[in-house]
């Protein structure tokens, strides 16, 4: 019996034996299996003990860290992480800290630790390097950043691939034309459809020019979007080039400049024009006068000019004061504005002296009919406030070449004949006549076969 439970016993325990070495065979093999797909990952994989000390290391977490050969057993961790995280892994509650690992080169990056076995006493962890993802979260700050600055700005950005004409808009491209990010697919035509035909062939030429590298393209043009509105829009554009010099994409910038474009208009408006009676003032009668007078003489043909004078005005200002004054200076400045014809123009030139040049005039009799249709406008009756005024004026008329050879001669012999009429009572209409000038010697008299 003794010996049958012997070799019954050394019998088991063989068993045992070789039970438990095909058991840790197995444990090694899917150990071998793990790290080599840990060491695959972009995680590495560590074993710390709850003094701090590396039990073991795998080696993508070595390489990590800067040890190519290996991170050697019993290394303290706050020499691979500092004191800040080793504290924290020394922790039995922590499951992750996020803090900066420490390359023996003096580099480092930032790392998040993830603990594998939280109730294990030598703690298995899983090292991540944040470097990628903190990157991707700075670049997708700054795209925000930017396209935010975009549209609080009202800057549209595109760019244009030369190779395979592919276009990118920005989402604040399509809200500068009217419509929903997406609307319809990016193309030059879509934009070039909705300028305003008379913009169109100076924004094409420019963009030619740019696309052959003569010169950045600059234009200012306008757009009509879907409800109807038109818009001012500023497209700046250039080529990116490679190395060599080779063009490769056309990069373009589109703001809209409406409320810069309006601005200047209101100024160009009340640098021209009278602030009381809206009429032109001196500086666009002044244009004026120099752009007929210049086609007159292209042409040839007559230029009249009117020197109009207000009468009977000065007793309305004193009575009723200069609030009604005002108005009847108003109402005066729109009537002379209806029966003038489309090309001439109207100008108040003084507080109640206006100008008028007619353009185009053939001959004295035609500019004393226009001049005559003037003073009917001023002379009818205007109600303000109940009260019925009467203003009357005189005219005074010259004509260019015929009568005057020169501007300065023009405006001096109408102004002559405004003189001329007024001495002779209200309500007339003169034409200047050579006798008027008599002993001026600044007023040179064309011969009568001009």
């Amino acid at each position: 019996m003794t010996g049958q439970v012997f070799v019954a016993v050394a019998l088991l325990l063989t068993l045992l034996g070789t039970g438990v070495a095909a058991a840790l065979w197995r444990v090694r093999d899917r150990l071998r299996l793990l790290e080599t797909v840990l060491e695959h990952t972009s995680e590495g994989v560590m074993e710390i003990d709850r003094f701090g000390r590396v039990v073991w290391a795998g080696r993508r977490a070595a390489t990590m860290l800067g040890y190519p050969d290996g991170i050697r057993p019993g290394t303290l961790a706050r020499v691979l992480f500092g004191g800040t995280v080793s504290a924290a892994l020394a922790q039995g509650s922590t499951l992750s800290v996020r803090g900066t690992a420490h390359r023996p080169d003096g580099g480092w990056f930032p790392a998040l630790m993830i603990c594998a076995t939280p109730l294990a006493t030598n703690r298995l962890w899983l090292l991540r390097d944040l470097s990628a993802e903190q990157e991707l979260a700075r670049l997708r700050t700054a795209e925000e950043r930017a396209s935010t600055s975009q549209r609080f700005a009202g800057i549209g950005i595109w760019d244009l691939t030369l190779g395979s004409n592919h276009l990118f808009w920005s989402d604040e491209m399509f809200a500068l034309l009217g419509v929903e990010p997406g609307a319809f697919p990016p193309r030059r035509d879509h934009l070039v459809s909705l300028i305003d035909p008379e913009d169109t062939p100076q924004v094409e030429e420019s963009l030619a020019l740019c696309l052959e590298g003569a010169r950045p393209h600059d234009e200012d043009f306008r757009v009509t979007w879907p409800d109807g509105s038109t818009h001012w829009l500023r497209e700046t554009a250039n080529l990116l080039r490679d190395e060599s010099g080779r063009p490769l994409r056309m990069v373009g910038v589109v703001r809209d400049i409406t409320a810069e474009k309006e601005a200047e208009h209101r100024a160009l408006r009340m640098a021209l024009h009278d602030p009381l009676t809206g009429l032109p003032n001196r500086a666009a009668f002044d244009a004026k006068l120099d752009e007929v007078m210049t086609r007159a003489r292209e042409d040839r043909r007559q230029v009249a000019l009117a020197f109009i004078d207000l009468d009977r005005f000065k007793p309305i200002n004193d009575k009723f004061g200069h609030g009604v004054g005002d108005q009847v200076l108003t109402c005066i400045s729109h009537r002379l504005s209806e029966v003038i014809r489309p090309d001439d123009m109207v100008a108040r030139v003084g507080g109640d002296e206006f100008v008028a040049v007619l353009g185009g005039c053939e001959n004295e009799t035609q500019a004393q009919a226009i001049a005559g249709r003037l003073l009917e406008a001023i002379r009818a009756p205007i109600p303000i406030d109940d009260t019925i005024h009467k203003v009357s004026a005189s005219i005074g008329v010259s004509l260019y070449p015929r009568l005057a050879s020169s501007r300065e001669a023009l405006i001096h012999t109408a102004d002559l004949a405004m003189y001329a009429a007024k001495r002779t009572g209200s309500l007339r209409v003169r034409v200047f006549t050579p006798d008027l000038a008599e002993g001026d010697e600044s007023v040179p008299i064309p011969r009568a076969s001009s």
